[in-house]
């Protein structure tokens, strides 16, 4: 009788968001995934980048939109420290910030508007080595004030 087949290692993902209740709906959404294990979590880019130093998980699904630091620098400093890979996600159109995104090391993007099936698929295939091109290429547009740059605390 031959040994069952090697179970294959869950993926190690950190989920950083500012608004609680996306953060919880994506954490729901990767928890139901057999394959995914959610590790950590984040409110904002600078303890995303702390969390990722400490449990360096597989992928990072990270909100574009968020204090001290954005997701966009984050995704910068988080790609420098190594291994983790960067699924960006955002409400908005990716095309507007897709470009900066590809730019920081991002993997993947997942749209709020997209079904939840599709992030699974993101996460999943980001974790495998997959790269999904995030926008067509063109130049950011950014957002009126938005800044990209360490806020001080």
């Amino acid at each position: 009788m031959s040994d069952p087949p090697d179970e294959p290692r869950p993926i190690h993902v950190v989920v950083a968001d500012d608004h609680v209740l996306s953060r919880r709906h994506v954490v729901a959404t990767l928890s139901r995934d057999a394959g995914c294990v959610v590790v950590g979590e984040a409110a904002d880019g600078r303890a995303a980048v702390a969390l990722v130093r400490r449990l360096q998980p597989d992928v990072v699904v990270m909100d574009i939109h968020m204090p001290i630091l954005d997701g966009i620098a984050a995704t910068r400093r988080i790609r420098a420290l190594g291994a983790s890979r960067v699924v960006l996600i955002s409400a908005d159109d990716r095309v507007l910030y897709g470009p900066a995104a590809m730019a920081a090391g991002a993997a993947a993007w997942w749209s709020k508007t997209d079904p939840e099936s599709a992030l699974v698929a993101a996460v999943r295939a980001v974790a495998s080595g997959a790269d999904d091109p995030v926008a067509p290429p063109r130049e950011p547009r950014p957002r009126e004030g938005a800044d990209t740059e360490e806020k001080p605390s």
